[in-house]
């Protein structure tokens, strides 16, 4: 699943995580036509099945 800034994702042990990315501030969902368009541009940018590699650089409080 992706949001303009939030993704998530399963780790090599198959277990589910979201990620939110660092310094990225996207339009929410609701905010037509910005939040769809922001969406869209980052599952063009990672598409499903691509392998990435993320570093932890904080916990954020409104993911789990």
């Amino acid at each position: 699943m992706w949001v303009g800034n939030t993704l998530r994702v399963r780790n090599p042990q198959g277990q589910p995580l979201t990620i939110r990315l660092a310094c990225v501030d996207a339009p929410e969902l609701k905010q037509n036509p910005w939040g769809q368009q922001s969406k869209s541009r980052l599952q063009q940018l990672l598409p499903v099945g691509q392998s990435m590699q993320v570093r932890l650089i904080e916990r954020d409080k409104y993911v789990n």
